[in-house]
């Protein structure tokens, strides 16, 4: 029987997703475990594979349309078999054709090789007005893909003198919807910040001491950040009218801290959660930063691993970036932005010295956190990176 392939439940939250793409089209044989489509949600884009060998008999669900968990997107089987089971032979017999039917028939005994091209190559065709059986296709078995479209457009006519255009593609879900978050966080939410500055030299002088250590250990580095994930973690544990998410009308707390990390991905941000972060020891979640931070950029993140943070901690020192000021991910109450250590000349006792320093910058959604509580909370962070030790109690 022909194997149903659903759209797959990625997570608690998820009842619906988007299919961008799909990697078959009808009549290609895959085998278990070739990845069929793409899929996003509002949080998370990711490949679906396929669950069996066979036949791609049907497909269902066109690219660009959203289907709920649980309902079928294509059918997968053997060659000739209807998506119900029934293999075609199986079909009610056709009334007694008269003799010279079987040659109205010859045309379809000699079918033309059937054209490999990706739905979305086929669509781009039709919106250009290219004819695909003109276009040398570079994918799997020649398969024509959309780039293969692309590169055969008519070239365009000359320009008004100014820059021409270099390429144009469409925004992607995931840039969609962080776009469209983004946008909603910063003209809904009165954001508030605050800034300063750690001295970083006994942290560095701790990751050193460490480093070698925490390598055996874990198998990866121990990172700044990984310190400064601690750090942040046991300031909410203290402060934890900060480690809350808006319902509404009410403000919920909880009982652990569910830190949530930016981290870049192709075309997009993901902010992958570490649950109890600050009842984890610096080497833990050194370890559980890593594999999620790996996951991301591979795209092997359940919705379940992005969702439910109660505050972020955004870092962009890797980059060389001094400082910067983040926008707060509803719906938490803050995040923390974190910069690149640089040497800069500080007053030591009244003293002129040259000192390792990292900016912190915090953003807080200014209806529900006041001043004094923001900075008694960026104070204790900076204190604890300042002191590391206390973050190996």
């Amino acid at each position: 029987m022909a194997e149903t392939v659903i759209m797959p439940k990625l997570g608690l939250q998820m009842t619906v997703g988007l299919i961008t793409e799909w990697h078959v089209a009808e009549g290609d044989t895959v085998r278990k475990g070739d990845p069929l489509f793409a899929v996003e949600t509002d949080k998370l884009a990711s490949e679906v594979e396929s669950t069996a060998d066979g036949v791609v008999l049907q497909i269902v669900a066109p690219e660009g349309s959203e289907v709920p968990v649980a309902e079928p997107v294509c059918y997968i089987g053997r060659p000739g078999e209807r998506p119900g089971g029934a293999p075609a032979a199986e079909a009610p017999a056709a009334p007694e054709a008269p003799a010279e039917a079987p040659a109205a028939e010859a045309p379809s005994e000699a079918p033309a090789a059937r054209l490999l091209i990706t739905p979305c190559a086929r669509r781009l065709c039709r919106e250009l007005g290219i004819d695909p059986g003109a276009v040398r296709g570079t994918g799997p078995r020649g398969r024509i893909q959309r780039d293969d479209v692309l590169a055969c457009r008519p070239a365009a006519p000359a320009p008004a003198p100014g820059p021409a255009e270099a390429w144009r593609k469409p925004l992607s879900g995931m840039r969609r919807t962080v776009g469209r978050r983004l946008l909603e966080s910063k003209t809904t939410i009165p954001h508030v910040y605050f800034e300063d500055r750690a001295d970083a030299a006994a942290l560095q002088a701790l990751r050193r001491q460490l480093a070698e250590a925490a390598l055996r250990k874990n198998g990866t580095k121990l990172t700044v950040n990984d310190f400064v994930l601690k750090a942040t973690a046991t300031a909410l544990a203290e402060f934890p009218a900060l480690n809350v998410r808006l319902d509404g009308d009410e403000l919920v707390g909880y009982d652990s801290v569910s830190l949530g990390m930016a981290v870049a991905v192709e075309d997009g941000l993901l902010v992958p959660v570490i649950p109890d972060a600050a009842g984890r020891s610096l080497s833990e979640l050194s370890a559980a930063a890593a594999d999620l931070a790996a996951r991301a950029r591979s795209g092997k993140l359940t919705l379940d691993e992005i969702s439910g943070s109660t505050f972020t901690v955004s870092n962009l020192g890797g980059y060389g970036l001094e400082r910067f000021h983040a926008i707060i991910n509803p719906p938490e109450v803050g995040i923390l932005a974190v910069g690149a250590i640089r040497d800069q000349v500080v007053a030591v006792d009244g003293r002129p010295e040259v000192r390792p320093m990292m900016c912190l910058s915090a953003s807080f959604d200014h209806r529900l956190v006041d001043g004094a509580l923001a900075a008694q909370f960026l104070a204790r962070v900076r204190a604890l990176l300042e002191s590391p030790a206390e973050l190996l109690l």
